[in-house]
């Protein structure tokens, strides 16, 4: 006779499923420039459920949308703060003075000379303010010469008729 030996055995799993904790966080398209500043907010929160709203602190008015946009006026420095609110979950993050908003830059120059009979050498002393560093300088003497130099010295042909602009750029 033959003997058979049987084997049982069972498997038990435990299957359990937990929620992501909740937490708010959010990034800018822009953090620096000159007023009036136009300011994109992504909302990128985490362990929401899809029910969530959002409260924006922008010390300069707030939003309850997902992803907001904000002008900023005024020169200055503004802390950013969003509560995502999901079911009877809140988080908060805040930024401190994470929107820096410039002074427009104003734009004056001295020529050391306005006017001459012969070739001129024009020396231009560079009077130009900015809240922001400037970057970037351009000076276009009206002639089709150009310059980069902070305080440029251009030498005017007799014939030239001068019309010139100065540009800056700022960061």
């Amino acid at each position: 006779m033959k003997r058979f030996l049987l084997t049982l055995s069972t498997v038990i799993g435990l299957f359990a499923t937990t929620n992501a904790q909740l937490q708010a966080d959010f990034s800018a398209d822009v953090t620096s420039g000159c007023s009036p500043l136009v300011v994109n907010f992504s909302n990128l929160s985490t362990g929401t459920s899809g029910a969530t709203t959002y409260e924006w602190d922008f010390e300069t008015g707030s939003s309850s949308v997902e992803h907001p946009s904000r002008v900023f006026n005024n020169v200055g420095i503004y802390t950013v703060r969003l509560i995502a609110i999901d079911g009877g979950t809140r988080d908060t993050m805040e930024k401190v003075d994470f929107i820096e908003v410039y002074d427009n830059p104003t734009v004056a120059f001295t020529p050391s000379a306005n006017n001459g009979c012969d070739a001129l050498n024009v020396a231009f002393t560079n009077l130009s303010s900015s809240g922001a560093p400037i970057s970037n300088i351009l000076w276009d003497f009206g002639d089709g010469a150009q310059s980069n130099d902070l305080n440029p010295i251009h030498n005017y042909q007799p014939t030239s008729f001068v019309n010139g602009e100065a540009s800056f750029d700022i960061t």
